[in-house]
């Protein structure tokens, strides 16, 4: 009897979502009625390794408790015989060129790292509306001398619809029926999963079938991640018992609002950022929806924050602790510097 109590406390906040989320219009709400099933319901663990990428050109990875390292990425059975894609849990040694990869909205983003070498300067390419951002990185890499020829790794941060599943309830083999479930119009997408191995879930996101085609002809492995997986990794690690973190990731004309506890996501969403008075509605309602204190706990506003200082200043007037943490001196987008271990504010 009491550990149903508990179960239905931990999902209170479901309820809450779901209450309050018909309201929004201009931003996806339709992973929310998915939630209360795969978010929220299992107990917390304690302890954790940290993630940390021991040089520039890394891909991305965690660390279990016994020291192995494992791959982030893990792709579904069908995506493995539809693009033949590999990925070795090892990181690429310094003799490999390793290219990295980011697909925006309106932008393509590639940092290249020759053998032995330093990253070389991130190469920048705006898309044009109505063509396909597999188009562009097929002009991309036959334009840019940088990109020539085919490189033995790449990472891609895709920004793409993505889904949170508690690791314990994942199913593979459920994977592609889920997300079609929850996310429609990607019935032809390939669907990938990374795993946050520290918050104890896994992203579940889609990509386009021709972009994953475009990369397999220029490089040997590919690991896809969605753009917010740094973010979480880095973000998402909070081991204060006393104070709770709202945090929003500006980027590519959203926001991502997440909020951790007890190293399990508590809160995540994605909104359309195109208006202020919207953005600081959503981020106030999510803070008030989650049992938050304006005294005490805090929110921490990250990536290229549109209208930064009307923003902070009147979420001040509501809540007391307010960060905003500087973008990265290398100019990249947040979860790009994440991921390339660049130099941070």
């Amino acid at each position: 009897m009491q550990e149903g109590k508990k179960a239905a406390k931990g999902c209170c906040f479901i309820r809450k979502i779901t209450t309050f989320a018909v309201f929004f219009r201009d931003f996806e709400i339709r992973g929310v009625r998915r939630l209360s099933r795969h978010m929220g319901c299992a107990h917390c663990e304690d302890g954790f390794l940290p993630v940390s990428p021991s040089r520039s050109h890394m891909i991305w990875r965690s660390v279990h408790r016994d020291g192995n390292p494992v791959s982030t990425l893990t792709p579904t059975t069908k995506q493995k015989k539809e693009s033949d894609m590999q990925h070795s849990p090892n990181s690429p040694s310094s003799t490999e060129r390793v290219l990295e990869v980011r697909i925006g909205r309106g932008t393509l983003v590639f940092i290249a790292t020759e053998p032995g070498d330093r990253p070389t300067p991130a190469i920048q390419v705006e898309m044009k509306d109505g063509v396909s951002a597999s188009a562009h990185l097929r002009k991309a890499f036959k334009s840019q001398k940088m990109l020539s020829g085919v490189f033995d790794s790449a990472v891609v941060l895709v920004d793409a619809p993505t889904m949170l599943v508690p690791k314990e309830e994942f199913k593979e083999s459920d994977a592609d029926q889920l997300f079609n479930h929850t996310f429609t119009g990607h019935e032809r997408d390939a669907k990938c999963h990374a795993a946050l191995e520290h918050l104890h879930a896994i992203a579940l996101f889609a990509i386009e079938k021709d972009i994953m085609t475009v990369l397999s002809d220029h490089a040997r492995r590919c690991t896809y991640l969605p753009v917010c997986l740094p973010v979480w990794e880095r973000y998402g690690r909070h081991s204060s018992v006393t104070r709770q973190r709202l945090l929003g990731y500006f980027h590519d004309g959203k926001i991502d609002i997440f909020c951790t506890v007890g190293n399990r996501f508590k809160f995540c969403n994605a909104f359309s950022a195109t208006h202020s008075h919207d953005t600081l509605y959503f981020l106030l309602n999510a803070f008030t929806q989650q049992g938050m204190k304006s005294s005490r706990d805090e929110v921490v506003l990250l990536g290229s924050v549109p209208h930064q200082q009307w923003i902070a200043d009147h979420l001040k007037k509501y809540v007391e602790r307010i960060v905003v943490e500087p973008l990265p001196d290398s100019k990249l987008p947040l979860d790009l510097s994440l991921l390339t271990n660049l130099p941070q504010p």
